[in-house]
């Protein structure tokens, strides 16, 4: 009997499934938290990227107004209150850009010009329109909301903290960017000026 005590000790153990279930929470948990945290996340992220696209369209449409056309500091207020409402005013951090052109069809296109070498590239002196006048080849827009019947590109930039620790554990920073663009066209609420001529320059090296 002495002789068969430590066999069926071995045995008992290997057989014994006490504490199995802890060993494999253990194990799981891990996943199966970083799919709860990170479908939370996903759900926040729409949430605010509706919220946000609800308050841009809103913002065009009252920056687009004659009576909008100086007020864009407070239009973009109005933005930020309402992220602030939603995110907190301490996990809102928030910027505007607006650049008008003349057409729907400029919207963030660059200024026409020449490729004489055939490389995409405006360099090597090669001629190009200096549609916005700021003296380098480049986007061809103005910064600012711009006048009557200009079309306008409204973009707002926002950082703000994730709702869960989800995107810590994933290796991917406290915060996530978002960025939402509108584009919307001024009212015709003055009268047209003569169409501007651009100015011929040419491409330099530090224009690229």
């Amino acid at each position: 009997m002495r002789l068969r005590l430590p066999f069926l000790r071995t045995q008992r153990l290997a057989t014994d499934a006490r504490g199995v279930t802890a060993v494999e929470f253990a194990v799981i948990a891990p996943v199966l938290f970083g799919m709860i945290f990170g479908t939370i996340d996903l759900g926040y992220q729409l949430y605010v990227r509706s919220i946000l696209s609800g308050a841009m369209e809103e913002a065009a449409r009252e920056s687009a107004l004659e009576t909008g056309a100086n007020r864009s500091t407070q239009i973009d207020g109005k933005v930020r209150s309402t992220m602030e409402r939603v995110l907190g005013a301490s996990r809102t951090d928030i910027a505007f850009n607006r650049r008008n052109y003349v057409n729907f069809s400029d919207v963030s296109e660059k200024e026409p010009f020449t490729d004489l070498d055939a490389d995409a590239q405006c360099d090597n002196n090669e001629p190009f329109d200096d549609v916005n006048g700021d003296g380098s080849w480049g986007d061809s827009g103005n910064a600012g909301q711009g006048g009557a019947r200009a079309a306008v590109l409204y973009t707002a930039t926002l950082n703000y903290k994730h709702l869960t620790p989800a995107a810590g554990l994933l290796g991917m920073g406290e915060t996530s960017r978002m960025n939402i663009s509108t584009v919307l066209q001024n009212q015709p609420y003055d009268a047209a000026g003569a169409p501007v001529v651009p100015e011929v320059l040419h491409c330099t090296e530090e224009d690229l």
